[in-house]
C-alpha cells in the first residue's frame, strides 16, 4: 500500500501540474465554448484559477479509483481535505503577496499554483491513513466535491460581486 500511495501522490502532483497548466488555456483554444468554460478558467479571477487545481485533481482521483480495480480506503476523504487546503493556500498566498506588493505579479501567480498543487498532495498524503476506514468520510467528501464542482459551474458565468470573482488589475 505504501508504494501505491507514493505513486498516487507523486503521479497526482505531476498530472495536476501539467493538466492544470494546460487547462489555463483550454477555454481560449475551444473558441470560448460554454461547456468547456464550466471546467476551465473563463477569466483571470482567482476563483477561476482554482479550477486548475480542482478539476485535474478530481480527474486523477477518479482515474485512480477506476484503474485500481478496488475501493481505495480514505482516498476521497484525504483528497478532499487536500484539495481544500491547496485552494486555500492559493487564495491566501495570492491575496497576501498582492496586498504587500500592491499588485499581482505573474511569476508569483505561477508559483502559487504549483504551491497549491504541492499542498494538495502533501496534505492528502498526511491525512490518508486517518481516513483508513473510508466509509462515511468518503461519502461526505464525495458530496463536498460535487457541491464544489456545482459552485464552479454556477460561478463561472454567474459570479458574485466580490473580489474573489473579479479579474485582478494588472
Amino acid at each position: 500500500m505504501k508504494m501505491q500511495k507514493r505513486i498516487f501522490l507523486a503521479g497526482g502532483f505531476f498530472f495536476t501540474c501539467i493538466a492544470g497548466t494546460l487547462l489555463h488555456f483550454v477555454y481560449e483554444w475551444s473558441g470560448r465554448n460554454f461547456l468547456v468554460g464550466l471546467a476551465a478558467p473563463v477569466n483571470e479571477s482567482t476563483w477561476e484559477h482554482l479550477k486548475m487545481l480542482f478539476f485535474p485533481t478530481l480527474v486523477w482521483m477518479l482515474g485512480w479509483q477506476i484503474f485500481s480495480g478496488k475501493s481505495v480506503q480514505g482516498l476521497w476523504a484525504a483528497g478532499t481535505v487536500g484539495i481544500s487546503a491547496g485552494m486555500l493556500t492559493v487564495v491566501t498566498f495570492f491575496y497576501t503577496y498582492a496586498g504587500v506588493l500592491g499588485r499581482n505579479w505573474l511569476p508569483l501567480d505561477v508559483f502559487s499554483f504549483f504551491l497549491g498543487v504541492f499542498v494538495i498532495f502533501f496534505v492528502a498524503g498526511k491525512k490518508w491513513n486517518g481516513y483508513a476506514d473510508g466509509g462515511w468520510q468518503n461519502r461526505l467528501a464525495a458530496i463536498a466535491l460535487v457541491l464544489l464542482a456545482l459552485c464552479f459551474f454556477l460561478f463561472s458565468y454567474w459570479s458574485l460581486p466580490i473580489g474573489l470573482f473579479k479579474e485582478p488589475a494588472l
